[in-house]
């Protein structure tokens, strides 16, 4: 399958035995390296989400074909960015193999390598663990909060993760706005 004529990934093979999880930090930093992310320097957006049922962390591609999937990728369709003007990222809600520390010294890690001007942050889990701080989404949603991770610094941007928007669709264009926010401020 493909999104915008790109070949989708299905990010790297994580042990499932548990104690290993030196294996799996190595494990992600070898995905990232071997899928060249942060290779496009034009790159401005990096789009981080993370759904049920997804087991590893890939980029560029739909894992399950759900409908939260499934509207993240129109999400990102609907901006009509060039294929090397972003990369996704798709991390596990919930994983056995990972810890939300282990998580979150992996999108660190893809920060410092691709140096986006915006990360997209969907949902309120990823937004809290990026920014070790509890805040309610229904009020950092779609503000431009830096970000700084081993000296890079990033414009976090706080979206409606697409769970909560099939449950609640009424918040569709709230989370549309938001997007347009970003593009207005990418092409200023």
């Amino acid at each position: 399958e493909s999104i915008n004529g790109e070949n989708l990934t299905k990010g790297p093979d994580l042990p499932v035995q548990s104690g290993e999880k030196l294996e799996v930090i190595r494990s992600l930093e070898r995905f990232a390296e071997k899928e060249n992310l942060g290779s496009t320097p034009e790159a401005k957006m990096l789009f981080l989400a993370d759904f049920e049922g997804v087991e590893k962390p890939g980029c560029e591609g739909e894992h399950l074909g759900s409908e939260s999937t499934i509207l993240f990728t129109r999400m990102i369709g609907a901006m009509k960015l060039s294929p090397s003007g972003y990369e996704a990222c798709y991390l596990p809600k919930k994983s056995k193999e990972a810890t939300d520390l282990e998580i979150k010294s992996y999108i660190d890690k893809l920060l410092v390598s691709s140096e986006p001007k915006f990360v997209l942050c969907f949902g309120a889990r990823l937004t809290n663990l990026i920014l070790g701080r509890k805040e309610k989404l229904s009020t950092v949603h779609g503000q431009f909060l830096p970000y700084e991770a081993s000296g890079v610094t990033v414009t976090l941007v706080p979206i409606f993760h697409p769970d909560y928007l099939n449950i609640n669709p009424k918040m569709k264009k709230a989370a549309w706005v938001d997007l347009q926010k970003v593009l207005k401020d990418q092409n200023s």
